[in-house]
């Protein structure tokens, strides 16, 4: 782990002591002490005897006395006594009594009488709890050693071309944002320096300026990605916490050769991955502890087991022969067209017969119910991903439900390969997905993934339905090839 070089980169007051208490046996203790309290006590009249609580260990002595509240017990024996170090711990028993030891030693818990707490010791700030119990009033703060993190997907497509690029030279991501920062991911296909020649070297390069005493403090971590898209181990690597307002780019110069990647499954159709998570650190705050801890929205298990209860549905659909039920409320509130359906001029909106559906597949639907209900969608396998997220992308287009159609435009983003491109990018022209598209040109743009992809069956298909998208291939990739040979020519 290696910062890029400067070349290659823009770089109450304490009380008086107290004689010590004299031995004595626990029945003198106890009348020494019942006269120290009707000599002192401004309410003796009250007292009516001091005695030694059974079963209380030999360090305690029991004070009863009628007419006193436990407060008043607990404030007296504060004001009067536990200021004098002599007695130390104070322990309310129960209604009348306490226990007050004339020791400094604490007892340990499994000595002490079934009726008490724990030592007690009395301090200036304290009440009786509701239980007869003394308790202090408490509060609680935090240190907070703040960080935002979030990351960075760099996805290299057409490798083969990137490694035209001669030594020391890099290519830039598109900028990200972090932690209110802007950053970007440098990649040098041939190494930044002339001993990383055989390697890939990427770098996390802070993008801004900031005032002279400032720190930017954040850590990276690059990892390739499989096939999976799970970060592979081997190539997992973080940089620790550094500073970038001092030195602006941190990386790996020799991060994986290039013809171990090149014999990897970590390289597929000329592309690969690699992931970048970034944390900024922030300044070290101090924050009050919430006494009420208010846990997150749950509505969407609630709106769950409505839809699995099935209690209240109102309205039946019937589809590849199943029937399901729900709630028209519910799905109005989710989609423009079922409010239409339900509460418009449509037959929907008066029958009480299942409403057929057709041209979607029974699971497909059931996803989709799901989904209204829940704001998520079920958990799928890898291999049961994309052809799921392609019906859905169709179901959610015919619904209006927008989100839906985004979470699966962004899964399928994930699954462009050779054999499914063509299929992907006829989805994403006939249902007007721009970035799904987009991410499919980009892919084709690699003349590797292009002569695949066009040997796949779903190529001839997106030839003869979709004839724009051939248009719009041929002008992303194949006139700038011939715009930049004719100036060659020149």
């Amino acid at each position: 782990m290696d910062p890029a070089s400067s070349s290659s980169f823009s770089s109450p007051s304490p009380l008086p002591d107290k004689p010590e208490p004299q031995d004595a046996s626990a029945s003198q203790r106890t009348r020494s002490f019942g006269v120290r309290i009707a000599e002192s006590s401004p309410t003796s009249a009250r007292l009516v005897r001091p005695k030694v609580e059974p079963g209380l260990p030999a360090e305690y002595e029991a004070i009863v006395w009628r007419g006193f509240s436990d407060e008043e017990a607990l404030k007296w024996a504060r004001d009067d006594y536990l200021r004098d170090e002599m007695y130390s711990t104070c322990i309310l028993v129960r209604d009348g009594t306490l226990a007050i030891s004339s020791q400094k030693k604490k007892m340990a818990p499994s000595d002490l009488h079934p009726k008490l707490s724990k030592p007690y010791t009395m301090s200036t700030s304290w009440h009786a709890s509701g239980n007869g119990l003394p308790s202090v009033p408490g509060s609680a703060s935090s240190i907070i050693a703040g960080a935002v993190s979030g990351y960075h997907l760099l996805k290299i497509v057409g490798y083969s071309r990137t490694k035209e690029l001669p030594n020391g030279e890099w290519i830039d991501s598109c900028p990200f944002q972090v932690g209110g920062r802007t950053w970007h991911v440098r990649y040098y296909p041939n190494g930044n320096k002339n001993e990383d020649i055989d390697y890939i070297s990427v770098f996390l390069e802070f993008d801004g300026t900031v005032a002279e005493a400032e720190a930017v403090k954040a850590q990276a971590k690059f990892s390739l990605l499989d096939q999976d898209g799970n970060p592979a181990p081997t190539y997992s690597w973080g940089t620790g916490t550094r500073n970038y307002s001092v030195e602006k780019t941190w990386g790996f110069k020799q991060y994986i050769k290039r013809d171990e990647l090149e014999k990897s499954e970590l390289l597929k159709d000329d592309s690969f991955a690699v992931k970048v998570d970034v944390t900024v650190m922030s300044e070290f705050h101090a924050r009050k502890t919430p006494t009420i801890v208010v846990p997150p929205s749950d509505i969407h298990r609630h709106l769950g087991d409505l839809l699995s209860s099935k209690a209240g549905v109102d309205v039946e659909f019937r589809v590849g022969g199943e029937t399901f039920s729900a709630h028209r409320l519910v799905l109005a509130a989710r989609s423009p067209v079922f409010r239409a359906e339900f509460f418009g001029n449509m037959k929907e909106s008066t029958t009480t017969e299942p409403i057929c559906i057709d041209a979607i597949e029974a699971e497909v639907f059931k996803a989709l119910l799901a989904f209204m209900y829940t704001d998520a969608l079920p958990d799928m396998d890898q291999q049961e991903e994309s052809a799921m997220a392609q019906h859905l992308l169709v179901a959610a287009d015919r619904y209006d439900l927008e989100r839906l159609k985004l979470i699966c435009e962004d899964k399928l983003c994930n699954h462009i390969d050779t054999s499914s491109v063509a299929t992907i990018l006829a989805l994403a022209e006939q249902h007007h997905c721009h970035e799904l598209k987009a991410a499919c040109l980009v892919f084709l743009s690699s003349p590797v993934n292009l002569d695949g992809a066009m040997e796949s069956e779903g190529f001839q298909f997106l030839t003869k339905s979709c004839p724009g998208v051939i248009k719009d291939l041929l002008m992303s990739h194949v006139a700038p090839s011939l715009l930049g040979k004719r100036k060659s020519k020149a």
